[in-house]
Formats: structure tokens, sequence, C-alpha cells
């Protein structure tokens, strides 16, 4: 269903998923128009084309909703805009590989996130690049080769832009603080740093747990530390994915990089600084991976490229009344109103 909204004699878009979700499309924008003038000081051809994209949307108006035919996308790796459509491409490949793989056999699910330490800038892009063959050397040790039938595994970067220590931040991890002797307000300890890490889909067979191919939290931190030729434990977190499979499958749907890690309208020269550093960092990089059973899938559905494909059909929503003639509404980007406006009123 979509509501509108009028401003003098102008409608607002307000779309809204099948769900009842307002979709992002405003607040997207904005963070895209952001990002575009942080580019003018450091790539003035990708300035201009996140300048243009998602200038107009064109959607197909049906009987309890709209479906969107047209836009113009950029393509730039941290566009907000593109970066949230990708993330709705993800889910439902995803989502779609895993209902693929359920004709053939039964599978069980695990979420399998990967992590390092967090690292200074400097050495942002050696520490993926270490990370991305560690993967490699990971997938072909012997005790994960029999376990995991098919895997998906996407990159993630946080960035720590806060350069005190807030209320909210201190109540997510107080322990962290307190063995360090900080307190709300004190200097962040990990602000300017970057936290790259995978976030995992594993199929395994649906025994897995009462067999001997399970493997153990404890092994699994065992494993990466080898792969990643560490001298300490890292991080690993392992959660069983029970429940709605296609619900829960979102959580690997992430961005590479949240517009809110890179544009930080209070602090101008952190905001291009770290855009000028993740845009290198992440240039022709591939952010997602299949192997297995979800690649063998992927290509058996003829799913295009996550990254550079198709960023408008994205959805596996179903039309509310396919047999009704629909109607075509345009809706185009006004500055000065920072809204979706729609043309021709």
């Amino acid at each position: 269903m979509t509501e509108v909204k009028i401003q003098g004699q102008q409608t607002i878009l307000s779309d809204k998923s099948h769900t009842g979700k307002i979709r992002p499309w405003r607040e997207k924008k904005i963070g895209n128009q952001l990002l575009a003038m942080a580019y003018e000081d450091v790539n003035p051809r990708k300035a201009a084309r996140l300048r243009e994209c998602a200038c107009y949307l064109i959607f197909r108006k049906l009987v309890d909703g709209m479906k969107l035919q047209e836009m113009n996308s950029c393509r730039v790796r941290l566009c907000p805009m593109c970066a949230w459509r990708r993330s709705l491409k993800i889910y439902s490949h995803v989502r779609r590989i895993m209902d693929g793989m359920e004709t053939e056999r039964s599978y069980r699910y695990i979420f399998l996130t990967l992590t390092v330490r967090t690292c200074q800038g400097a050495d942002l892009q050696n520490t993926i690049d270490g990370m991305m063959s560690a993967w490699q050397r990971l997938v072909r040790l012997m005790s994960v080769r029999r376990a995991v039938k098919g895997w998906y595994r996407g990159l993630e970067i946080t960035h720590d832009t806060e350069p005190l220590i807030s209320g909210k931040r201190y109540r997510t991890n107080p322990k962290y603080y307190k063995s360090m002797g900080l307190n709300v307000g004190d200097a962040n300890p990990n602000y300017d740093l970057y936290h790259p890490h995978f976030h995992c889909v594993l199929a395994v067979n649906s025994r897995y747990f009462k067999t001997d191919e399970y493997i153990t939290h404890e092994k699994w931190v065992e494993l990466w530390r080898k792969s990643m030729r560490l001298d300490y434990d890292p991080v690993a977190d392992v959660r069983r994915v029970s429940g709605n499979t296609a619900k829960d499958v979102a959580e690997v749907a992430k961005y590479a990089v949240k517009d809110g890690d890179y544009i930080v309208p209070d602090d101008w020269d952190l905001t291009v600084e770290t855009v000028r550093l993740l845009d290198r960092v992440l240039e022709n990089r591939r952010l997602v991976a299949y192997g297995g059973k979800f690649k063998e899938w992927h290509k058996r559905l003829n799913l295009d490229d996550e990254m550079d494909g198709d960023l408008i059909h994205v959805e596996d929503e179903e039309e509310a009344d396919a047999k009704e003639k629909p109607e075509i509404v345009t809706y185009v980007w006004n500055v000065g109103y920072n809204q979706y406006l729609r043309a021709n009123e």
C-alpha cells in the first residue's frame, strides 16, 4: 500500500512494502547528496554520477501498492541509495538460493561471523587482503569441506566515528570500558578505527549437529586463527538458524559500509578522508561470494551480479493484481524540498 501526503499542490512519495514498511527513498537520497559533496574532493567524476543517481523514480501503480520500473543508478560502491538496493538484492538472492536447495534435500543453516582486531585506516587494505586470502584457506580445510555443503560470504566494515564514549556506546559493553578505567564522556579508544569482518551463511547436513562433522565454537576460532595466521584468538560468532529461515537470513544482507560510518556532518574533514580511504579500499573488490551448493544454485537460478547488476528488480514481491492495467507514475527529486515529488501535477 502506498500513502500520499500533499505539500502545496504536489504529492510527496510515500512508498510502502507489502509488509507495510516505508521504503527509505528520501533518507537514502539525502545521504547520496552528502556523499556527492564529499566526492567533490575525492573523485569529481564519481561526484557527478552520484548527483544523477535516483534523481527520478518510475513506478507501476497497482491496486495495493507500487512496483519500481525504472531508476538511474550510479553504482558507486559507497552510495547509500545503491547500497540499500544491493542489500535488498542480496537478501532476495540468498533466500531464493536456500529455497532452491531445499527442493533437493533438507539442510540446516548456520550464521558465522568472523572478525579480526580493529585497525588503523592505513592498515585497512592489507587487513582485508589478508582476510580474503584467509577465507580461501579456511574453506579448503578438510574439516570445513566435510561439514559445509555451501556458503555465502559478505564483507562488512564498521568505522568508529565517535571521539567520546557516549552513554549508548558505553551500555553496549560496560565491562570493556570498565576494564580500561573508562566512563561516559571519556576519549573513545576506538575512535577512527576500522573493523572489517565477514558475515556468512553456511549450509550443513540436516543431522550435522549430531555427527562428527560438527564444528564447535572453539574449533571455529582455532580454524580462523590458523587461516588468518594470527598470534591471538580472534572473535568468531556462530549461531544456528532457527525459525523462519527466509526472515532470519536477512541478517547477512548488510551493507559493506553503512553510510553513518563515513558521512559525519559534524566533522567534514573526517568524512572526506574516510570516503577517500574507503573508495580506494573497496574499488573493484569482490564484496560478496558464494561457494558449494550456494554457488551452484546461484548459477542454476541465473541470478545476476549483486554488485554491478540490476538494482531495480531486487525484491520478490507479489503484484497485487497482475490483470489490472497498471498506471505509470513518476517521482522526481526536488532539491529545494529535499523530497521526491510526483511529476506533472
